[in-house]
C-alpha cells in the first residue's frame, strides 16, 4: 500500500493553463529524479464550477517512506509550492492531505491509460463509524479490479488526521463507464449505498480529468502518450 500526499491546487483567474503546465513540467522532471520513486497524477477540474482547480496525488510505496517530509522536500515539492503561490499562480496556499491507503489499486500495469475520467470523493463517517465501511469498499474494488477493464484506478485511503474520514481515488475510461458499468450495473455498489446509509455522513466528489502521470519512472500524458 502507499503513502499519500493529495494536493488541491486552486488558480488564480486565468492562469489554470499555466499552472497545469508547471505541473505538468514538475512531473516531467521526476522521470529523470534518482532519488523519486514516487508515482503521480495531475488531475484537472471537470465541470464548470471547477475548471480552475487541480489536484495532485503522490504516491510512495509505504515501505518505502523513511522520512515523509523529507522525500517531499528532496523531490522539490514543498518548494514547487511555494513558487506557485509567489509567482500568484494560486490564489491561496496549496491544501495538502496526508492519507494512507489500504484497499484497492492505484493503476493497472498492464493499461496505464492516462487518458481518463477521475474522481477524488472525501467520506465522512458518523464516529466511531469509518471502520463498519470499510469492508463494503475493499469489497467494491476486488470487484472491480477483476471485473471492470475500464475502471483504471481505484484506491480507498484513510486520512491521517481525520479518522472518521475515507478517500477514493478513481478513473475511468469516460464518465458514461462510471455511471453506466460501475454504479449502476454493480450490485455491490447498489447494496453498500443502502446498507451503509446509517453509518455515514456527508459525501464530496471532485469531478476531474487526468492530464498526465508518472507510473513507474514512466511519464506519461493524457493526448499523446509517449513511448
Amino acid at each position: 500500500m502507499y503513502i499519500i500526499t493529495l494536493s488541491r491546487w486552486e488558480s488564480e483567474a486565468g492562469k489554470s493553463e499555466i499552472l497545469l503546465e508547471t505541473l505538468r513540467a514538475y512531473v516531467e522532471s521526476l522521470e529523470l529524479d534518482a532519488l523519486s520513486d514516487m508515482d503521480v497524477f495531475v488531475l484537472k477540474g471537470h465541470k464548470a464550477d471547477n475548471l480552475h482547480v487541480l489536484y495532485t496525488l503522490l504516491a510512495q510505496p509505504e515501505e518505502k517512506v523513511r522520512s515523509e517530509d523529507k522525500v517531499l522536500k528532496d523531490v522539490g515539492y514543498s518548494g514547487l509550492q511555494e513558487q506557485c503561490l509567489r509567482q500568484n499562480l494560486v490564489k491561496v496556499p496549496v491544501a495538502n492531505r496526508r492519507l494512507k491507503s489500504w484497499s484497492g489499486f492505484l493503476y493497472r500495469p498492464d493499461d496505464i491509460s492516462p487518458r481518463s475520467f477521475a474522481v477524488v470523493a472525501e467520506l465522512e463517517y458518523k464516529e466511531g463509524k469509518r471502520a463498519e465501511g470499510e469492508p463494503f469498499w475493499e469489497a467494491i474494488a476486488k470487484h472491480a479490479e477483476a471485473n471492470e477493464a475500464g475502471t483504471y484506478s481505484y484506491l480507498w485511503s484513510r486520512d491521517r488526521e481525520l479518522d472518521h474520514v475515507l478517500w477514493s481515488f478513481e478513473r475511468y475510461e469516460s464518465e458514461e463507464y462510471l455511471w453506466k458499468t460501475h454504479v449502476e450495473a454493480n450490485e455491490l455498489v447498489q447494496r453498500s449505498s443502502k446498507l451503509q446509509k446509517d453509518i455515514r455522513g456527508a459525501t464530496r466528489h471532485m469531478w476531474l480529468e487526468c492530464q498526465c502521470c508518472l507510473v513507474q519512472k514512466k511519464y506519461y500524458e493524457a493526448h499523446a502518450i509517449r513511448e
